[in-house]
């Protein structure tokens, strides 16, 4: 068998390496021609825009100004974020809302305890109404009326 292997050789009609140097030759040129030509278009087909467009608006010169409120959110879930630790902390700490009157801000969870000790005071105002209960019944508030009064 070792005898067989030694005697096999390339037969050199199967490839020709001069045909594949020389195709691989061609596709780089046809490469580099293409590159190159499509630079060139490009670079005529800038220099006619260049020459067509119209000058620029003198207003465009003011694009660096921020628009006025309302913008669009540049990032919103960063603004979400920001809002979110903005209210957790006014959730959790202590702030004045007024000084003057003495009125102060507590944590939420200090709050909930202070309702549970004391519970909840009542109401020494009436709740407010949408109508005057002697204009009309219970269950409408319009009485006999078919429309409100304005």
């Amino acid at each position: 068998m070792s005898e067989q292997r030694s005697t096999v050789q390339f037969e050199e009609r199967d490839i020709s390496i001069r045909g594949v140097l020389i195709t691989g030759i061609g596709v780089l040129v046809a490469t580099l021609l293409i590159v190159f030509a499509m630079y060139l278009l490009f670079s005529y087909m800038r220099s006619q825009k260049a020459q067509h467009t119209a000058p620029t608006s003198p207003l465009a010169n003011k694009l660096d100004q921020l628009p006025p409120e309302p913008r669009l959110q540049a990032d919103p879930s960063l603004d979400y974020e920001s809002m979110r630790s903005q209210d957790d902390w006014k959730l959790h700490h202590y702030q004045w809302i007024d000084k003057q009157k003495g009125a102060v801000a507590i944590p939420i969870d200090r709050a909930m305890d202070l309702i549970v000790q004391r519970g909840i005071p009542p109401s020494t105002e009436p709740p407010n109404q949408f109508y005057r209960p002697e204009e009309g019944d219970r269950l409408t508030g319009f009485g006999e009326r078919q429309e409100p009064q304005p």
